[in-house]
């Protein structure tokens, strides 16, 4: 059986943070710690067993996290698509991490101009998309979570996962484009 985790996205409701199903969980529910706990207990739940976790972008850090969690015994392989990490964003020139200012201009950016950052960022996120393709990416930015997606991108730029991604033991697949040049 398919399970989509990825359809409990979080939206921003009246009194916090709910899912997709409008239920309250919380602004604790945007810590990656809680997100890898409910996964373990959804798997634990349906019994899975053999799985392929198969994480895009900045996911590949959801999976490192819970892999360094709670281990593979249910997980048989990994494929991390155009991923992101373990190491935090970089300077392109220097491999050096980004400065603060860089991660707090950044963040200053989606909080205060999400449409503006979509602009600024998805030419190099997806060059040579066709306009429908961009026009579909920018209505996922801008149908997530504010509180949601600002955590996460503050997350891809400033957490290392280096020692944990060294303790994954099943294989591990890296399938990346040279035209993404946003990982």
């Amino acid at each position: 059986a398919e399970v989509r985790i990825a359809d409990a996205q979080l939206t921003e409701g009246p009194s916090g943070v709910t899912d997709r199903g409008g239920r309250e969980v919380g602004e604790a529910d945007g810590d990656v710690h809680r997100r890898n706990d409910q996964f373990h207990a959804a798997g634990e739940a349906l019994a899975v067993e053999g799985a392929v976790l198969v994480g895009h972008s900045g996911a590949a850090g959801e999976i490192i996290g819970y892999l360094a969690r709670y281990g593979s015994n249910r997980v048989k392989a990994v494929v991390l698509v155009a991923a992101t990490g373990p190491r935090p964003a970089s300077d392109p020139a220097s491999g050096e991490p980004v400065s603060p200012d860089v991660v707090d201009a950044t963040i200053s950016t989606l909080i205060g101009d999400l449409p503006g950052w979509i602009d600024e960022t998805l030419p190099s996120f997806a060059p040579e998309a066709p306009p429908t393709v961009n026009r579909w990416l920018a209505s996922m930015a801008l149908d997530t979570s504010r509180h949601a997606l600002v955590d996460f991108q503050h997350a891809i730029m400033t957490t290392d996962l280096t020692a944990h991604a060294a303790t994954i033991d099943v294989p591990v697949t890296l399938l990346h484009g040279d035209h993404d040049v946003s990982a």
